[in-house]
């Protein structure tokens, strides 16, 4: 008589990065029924590609919690369970800095005053500063593309200014669609062209942008827009997936997916400023609400703006 042992479903610890891509629709939805007993507000992938971990961010790691974070089931093509880890992003509510005065300062990261990573300001009430991601050509019109957030909901045709002169207009805020992306359009203006033409030196312009999966475990350089801002600053790429809520200011309360991490580099003012990978493009900074610093990777905006207009082009002065 043969006796048939039962398998016991294995639990793993990490994934591959194409087994990630193929589990994280099932991940996402298992981690969002259980976010709200964990006290979770994100979850990310980390690691290097090939031992991908998933980390849930919680506010504190607690020794007896009401309800500990374990694994999850796999799909069935990979088969088992996951196991997940807790990490601490050590939240506290920060309160929304003060507006600014219409006026752009020219000294920050970038010296030139209309580039990629230079210091932008958004004509809200109240003002707002930003930073720029880079230019597209769409249509035969040139854009710029920085965050969402220092724009006020449906607020096209807000102007933005650099160095004391109106460079864009708000075309379109991809914040205010159904499907969120922290992104924002605006039409560059006869003077910002030639502003953006006479910063043609700066370091941070780009030919290429590289896809937010080849970015994962990879040094990246980012360039901060805020008022003490002086040097580009270097960091490493944490994840190329990440998931956070409460990513608020005056305007929006935000729940984002599929953003970049980075550890905690940047500060209010940096928003919307670039973030480059191996001399390319990356993504654009949507903020910092805890220890981590968040990014919206221009690869996904490039894929929504292709829906918006016929043929879109990175777009380089000269």
């Amino acid at each position: 008589m043969t006796t048939r042992r039962s398998s016991t479903p294995t639990v793993r610890r990490t994934l591959t990065l194409t087994e990630f891509e193929r589990a994280r629709g099932q991940l996402g939805r298992a981690i969002a029924r259980r976010r709200s007993a964990w006290g979770s507000h994100g979850w990310a992938v980390v690691g290097p590609p090939r031992s991908l971990r998933i980390e849930i961010a919680v506010p504190r790691t607690l020794l007896r919690p009401d309800s500990p974070i374990g694994a999850v089931p796999l799909p069935r093509a990979i088969g088992g369970s996951i196991k997940l880890s807790a990490r601490s992003s050590f939240r506290r509510a920060t309160p929304p800095s003060e507006p600014s005065a219409l006026v752009a300062a020219t000294t920050s990261a970038i010296a030139e005053a209309y580039a990629p990573g230079s210091r932008i300001l958004v004509n809200s009430n109240p003002v707002e500063e930003a930073g720029v991601a880079c230019f597209v050509i769409a249509d035969d019109v040139v854009h710029m593309l920085t965050c969402g957030p220092p724009f006020q909901p449906r607020a096209v045709g807000t102007a933005v200014f650099a160095a004391n002169t109106k460079v864009a207009t708000l075309s379109h805020n991809f914040l205010d669609d159904d499907e969120q992306l922290d992104i924002a359009c605006c039409q560059v203006t006869p003077a910002g062209l030639q502003l953006a033409a006479a910063s043609a030196n700066a370091p941070s312009w780009c030919t290429e942008i590289l896809p937010a999966i080849q970015g994962q475990h990879q040094p990246a350089v980012f360039w901060p827009t805020n008022a003490a801002a002086s040097d580009a600053v270097t960091t490493t790429i944490n994840s190329y997936s990440a998931s956070e809520s409460g990513l608020s200011n005056r305007f929006w309360d935000l729940e984002l997916d599929q953003l970049i991490r980075t550890e905690g580099i940047t500060l209010p003012g940096d928003s919307g400023s670039l973030l480059m990978v191996r001399d390319r493009y990356y993504a654009a900074c949507t903020g910092k609400p805890d220890s981590w610093s968040y990014y919206t990777p221009l690869h996904h905006a490039m894929e929504r703006l292709r829906n918006l207009f016929t043929q879109v082009d990175l777009w380089l002065p000269g």
